[in-house]
């Protein structure tokens, strides 16, 4: 591969797309609101130590990190994938692009739910499997559109969750140059889950 591919990526779902708007407009208004509300009372004599000035003060606080930080670090902004020879660079607005070498990835795991209502226990079964590895110590960096279909790529030290259309391809073209690439699919049913290796 020597030209540069972005592969699809899955739609940012609904309720991510909601906050990814809500949220920050929201909260800026509210930022903005209560800073000149603030301002506007100290100019006029309010005293520092009042009340009014304090819970103003932790208002800003909390809406500056809900409408700020939250953004940044929530996956409520569609990422992208973009492929070059033997690596994958992730793209999401607010965040420095992540680049990382195929060779870095010791192991994958792909999570696809199928349509249907799936069981409460096959999802707290699955989803205790990945929290066995971050009480292990990895680190999750998630940069999913999705749960329909997530992939876990597992380094030294920490796990890019990703929501790539078609998992399989991709670990396809990562098993080109890690030809010894461990994997396994897991497919979420009404019925249970099923696992393959891949």
């Amino acid at each position: 591969m020597s030209k540069k591919e972005f592969i699809a990526e899955c739609p940012l779902d609904r309720k991510r797309r909601f906050l990814g708007t809500f949220v920050p407009v929201i909260n800026i208004s509210i930022f903005s609101m209560i800073l000149f509300y603030t301002v506007s009372g100290l100019l006029a004599g309010l005293p520092i130590l009042s009340i009014d000035f304090m819970s103003n003060l932790v208002i800003i606080v909390l809406s500056f990190f809900v409408g700020f930080y939250m953004p940044r670090n929530a996956p409520i902004y569609t990422s992208r994938y973009e492929l070059s020879r033997d690596k994958l660079t992730i793209y999401r607005i607010y965040k420095k692009p992540v680049t990382l070498s195929f060779r870095e990835i010791r192991e994958v795991e792909v999570y696809v739910k199928s349509k249907g209502r799936i069981p409460r226990e096959v999802i707290q079964q699955e989803r205790m499997a990945i929290e066995s590895l971050r009480k292990n110590g990895f680190k999750f960096l998630d940069y999913t559109n999705t749960e329909d279909i997530i992939i876990l790529l597992i380094t030294e030290e920490k796990v890019y969750m990703i929501s790539p259309k078609e998992p399989e391809e991709l670990i396809k073209k990562i098993k080109k140059y890690q030809p010894s690439l461990k994997g396994r699919l897991v497919e979420l049913t009404d019925k249970g889950s099923r696992v393959k290796r891949i």
